[in-house]
């Protein structure tokens, strides 16, 4: 059994795999890849922005449809009928999962908000600090 190689394989990556620089096989060889990585950081940054607009714009979809269900306004009007269209999917999928309907209530929307506000709580956060590492 040659014992070389895997000697040869840790020296060459104690040499080239460098911690917090992300290194790709191709490319230039000069040290400038951790230059030109900011560019996925902002992509990062930016995703994460998207997906904090897109969570607070559902969040307030769902308070809409729960205030809406007290007042029980018009099933054919086509506002009441995108709010149910887009919310009903997940809130079924709660439902299916976490049944409480011998209560009377209907615990799904507070279960989806608290989902929420724990995504824009870890995940958004969680991809910023990402983002700054390749800038």
């Amino acid at each position: 059994m040659n014992h070389a190689a895997p000697a040869a394989w840790a020296a060459w990556c104690r040499q080239d795999c460098k911690p917090g620089v992300v290194t790709f096989p191709r490319g230039r060889n000069d040290g400038s890849q951790k230059k030109d990585m900011f560019v996925l950081g902002n992509f990062i940054a930016a995703v994460a922005r998207i997906i904090d607009i897109a969570l607070n714009i559902y969040m307030w979809i769902i308070v809409i449809r729960a205030v809406l269900s007290w007042v029980h306004p018009d099933p054919y009007n086509p506002i009441v009928r995108l709010l149910y269209q887009v919310t009903e999917p997940l809130m079924a999928f709660v439902r299916r999962w976490i049944p409480l309907r011998g209560m009377g209530i209907d615990f799904s929307p507070m279960i989806i908000l608290l989902a929420i506000v724990f995504l824009q709580s870890f995940l958004v956060p969680s991809l910023i600090q990402f983002s700054y590492y390749f800038r």
